[in-house]
């Protein structure tokens, strides 16, 4: 994807597939989007790896190798605290407990 500036500069950007997580049903977020990533690079990253663009209803922030695997190790950390909670809400409740 290119962008030509107003300088008649024209910057070319290439990026991959968008990852989506959708919001749940009845949850209002911006561009009703909770997160989505794509990886991103341009012209001036020649001797760079790609980044990450990673969003959150529109508002995003480009992330190096480095940023990104910080994200994803919370993102791990969160997912195993869903899980945990998902196996609560299938545990039997004792007896007399409220």
């Amino acid at each position: 994807m290119g962008h030509r500036y107003d300088d008649g500069k024209i910057l070319t950007e290439h990026i991959g597939a968008e990852l989506r997580l959708p919001v749940p049903a009845g949850m209002r977020v911006h561009h009703d989007e909770l997160l989505s990533a794509q990886l991103a690079s341009d012209e001036t990253l020649v001797d760079e790896a790609p980044n990450v663009s990673f969003n959150s209803g529109g508002e995003g922030v480009l992330l190096t190798t480095a940023e990104f695997d910080t994200v994803i190790d919370n993102l791990a950390d969160f997912l195993d605290g869903l899980r945990a909670m998902r196996a609560k809400m299938t545990t039997p409740r004792a007896e007399g407990a409220a």
